[in-house]
């Protein structure tokens, strides 16, 4: 048998049902293509733009670069492009905005539990 304990406060915040969820998180990959639309696309998911990511649901594009703090990943992520190509993701430190580990995968999930 399992116990489930949480708050009243905790129950009753709303949510995005998980089939709409679902619908709203993407993933990219090495050597795939990126979508045309990727920057409207993070805009509508909540994330926002700065120029040097630093904390969770920020985004910083600048010529072949991608950097972004997924809420999906315990580090940001940097995305190198070649085109319109994932060439490469990387997380990188937000202290020294130095690359670290290859990842092959990047998990773009909502930044809040509801979207606008």
């Amino acid at each position: 048998d399992d116990l489930f304990i949480a708050t009243v406060e905790g129950l009753a915040q709303k949510t995005l049902p998980y089939q709409t969820f679902c619908a709203l998180t993407f993933t990219l990959t090495t050597g795939q293509a990126v979508p045309d639309n990727l920057i409207s696309l993070l805009n509508r998911l909540g994330y926002q733009t700065a120029p040097t990511v630093e904390d969770v649901g920020s985004y910083c594009s600048r010529g072949g670069i991608l950097d972004i703090y997924s809420p999906a990943h315990g580090q940001p992520l940097r995305i190198e492009l070649f085109g319109d190509t994932v060439e490469s993701i990387r997380t990188f430190d937000l202290g020294t905005q130095l690359s670290s580990q290859a990842v092959k995968t990047a998990h773009i999930i909502p930044k809040r539990s509801f979207v606008f």
